[in-house]
Order: C-alpha cells, then sequence, then structure tokens
C-alpha cells in the first residue's frame, strides 16, 4: 500500500512545488499578521485537497482500471488516499506548531488552535473523501463546495449564539470533542469508502 501512496506523492511532484509556494506565502502573511489561525484554516484542508488532486489524477488516467490488474486491492487503492491525507495533515501539523513557536502563541491558545484546525481536517477528511469515491473528483466536488458553504453558515449563525453557549463551543473539553470525533468517524469513513468503491464497475 505504502507503494500506492509513493505513487501519488510521484504524481503530485510538479503540483506539490505549487502546494508549497502557497503554503510558505500563507505562512509568511500570517506571522507578519501574527495570527497563525490564518494559516491554519488553509491547512486544515489542505490535507483532503491533496487525496482529491491524487484522486483526480488516477481517475483522469484509468489508473484503477490498470492497477486492479495487478495484486492490489480495492481496499489498498481506497486506503492508500486516506493515508496520504494522514500524511499530508501530520506535515501540515508541523508548519502550523511551527509558526506557533516562532510567533509564540501562548499556550492555552495554541492548544485551542491546534484542536480546531485537526478537527476539522479529520472531519473533512471523513465526509469528503467517501463522496469522492461514490460521486468521483467532478460531482464530489461540488458536494465539497456545498459542504463547506452550510458549515460556513452555521459557522455564522454560531457566532450570534449567547455567551454562555459560545464559553461552551470554545471549552478545552469541547475542543477535545471534537478530536476525539475525527478521529472516531475515521474508521466508518473508510468503511463506507470502501463499501462504496468495491461496488464501482471499471
Amino acid at each position: 500500500m505504502m507503494s500506492l501512496v509513493y505513487k501519488d506523492l510521484m504524481n503530485l511532484k510538479q503540483q506539490g512545488r505549487i502546494y508549497i509556494l502557497i503554503m510558505g506565502i500563507w505562512a509568511v502573511v500570517a506571522g507578519m499578521e501574527r495570527n497563525p489561525a490564518f494559516l491554519g484554516g488553509v491547512l486544515s484542508v489542505f490535507s483532503v485537497l491533496v487525496a482529491i488532486t491524487a484522486y483526480a489524477y488516477d481517475e483522469k488516467a484509468g489508473w484503477d482500471k490498470y492497477a486492479l490488474t495487478m495484486p492490489v486491492g480495492k481496499k489498498e487503492l481506497v486506503l492508500s488516499k486516506y493515508v496520504l491525507a494522514v500524511l499530508m495533515m501530520a506535515c501540515s501539523m508541523v508548519l502550523f506548531l511551527g509558526l506557533n513557536a516562532v510567533l509564540r502563541t501562548p499556550e492555552k491558545e495554541l492548544f485551542d488552535l491546534t484542536c480546531i484546525f485537526l478537527a476539522l481536517g479529520l472531519l473533512a477528511m471523513d465526509v469528503i473523501l467517501p463522496l469522492i469515491f461514490r460521486f468521483g473528483v467532478e460531482k464530489g466536488r461540488v458536494i465539497m463546495i456545498l459542504a463547506f458553504l452550510i458549515l460556513s453558515v452555521i459557522g455564522l449563525v454560531g457566532s450570534e449564539l449567547s455567551a454562555p453557549v459560545l464559553q461552551i463551543l470554545s471549552s478545552k473539553l469541547f475542543n477535545l470533542f471534537l478530536v476525539a470525533a475525527g478521529i472516531l468517524l475515521l474508521p466508518v469513513s473508510v468503511w463506507i469508502s470502501f463499501a462504496v468503491y468495491r461496488r464501482k464497475e471499471f
């Protein structure tokens, strides 16, 4: 399976330079503004974006049909995209924590921001990857945009909530709950993706 991840990384090599440049620019801007959340919001969905791009390359090249003629199962093809996304998320978190170390972000704020962006990345992965496996990149991208729009509306509505509710939502316990939810839903997401992909005809 790791050979499949390596294949994706090689396919993304040229695109990766662009991603690194964009992340570098965002990191510099976030540092100048002394606002790590500016970078964290981008990094939280970066890992999913990389996995989607890798799947788009496979879809365009008809890789799945070719791969299934080799000793590679559908399960490995699905898991490789999740491994790629988790790997990119780990790299993103290292960059995010590095920026916060430079900015000397207070411990409480750093904990909250890390939990929020880690949870957002995990939950995005849990929801979006099964949609991509089910509908393909083009249709899945539309659904993904709609999902983020809905989340944005929920966020705007949430910002108008009363102070006690906002205090609960920003508490350490709630942040840990979000991260735990993202982790616990990951096996469910993988199972759904595999179930969907297993039924696909090539």
